[in-house]
């Protein structure tokens, strides 16, 4: 057996191996990705379910329309960070589902499960808080939330990708809860966008 012929096969087993070892390792990372995207998804549920959280959340929905109607509340929500949360727990729920925004923005978090579980809370609250929205973007400016604001944009693209009427549904919870005929607008004008 001549000595090139089999360098000549050693080397293309080599290169068999080494290019097995390269899949191996790109399914391994990938895994190993989902993995991560998948626990970034349950700390955010878990997040979420925090009895502060759910108070939160439901300050915002029942009670935070008539709260705009008191000038001395109002007032205060111009200050941003600069009152108490206890008694403006909107910040809460701004502030949480910022960072959710940010999470799914950096790739933290697996997008088809957040959505599944959180978009009702995520469609839910962004327009029971259109009022606060505008004026803390009055006072900071437009980029005021805007992890927040894709976090909406991918919920209405989600839920009407699956044929969910989320407009209706909008409408509804507007009617129930006494919100402004111009929150269920806005919310409707934040079209679905690719923007990350």
């Amino acid at each position: 057996m001549n000595w090139e012929a089999v360098t000549a096969v050693a080397t293309i087993l080599t290169c068999i191996v080494i290019a097995i070892t390269a899949f191996t390792a790109l399914r391994e990372v990938e895994q190993l990705r989902k993995a991560t995207e998948f626990e970034g998804a349950l700390e955010v549920f878990r997040e979420l379910d925090l009895p502060i959280q759910v108070a939160a959340r439901r300050f915002v929905q029942f009670e935070l329309a008539q709260r705009m109607e008191d000038p001395k509340f109002r007032a205060e929500v111009a200050l941003l960070g600069g009152v108490d949360e206890s008694t403006h727990p909107e910040l809460t729920v701004l502030r949480c589902f910022e960072r959710i925004g940010f999470y799914l923005k950096k790739g933290c978090v697996a997008r088809d499960v957040l959505l599944v579980v959180a978009s009702g809370r995520v469609a839910t609250s962004w327009v029971a808080l259109t009022e606060v929205l505008k004026i803390h973007r009055q006072e900071l400016g437009p980029r005021v939330w805007e992890n927040f604001e894709a976090l909406h944009r991918e919920t209405l693209s989600f839920m009407r990708s699956r044929g969910l009427n989320i407009d209706t549904v909008l409408e509804r919870q507007r009617v129930a809860f006494n919100w402004p005929d111009e929150n269920l607008s806005d919310a409707r004008a934040v079209e679905p966008s690719n923007r990350a």
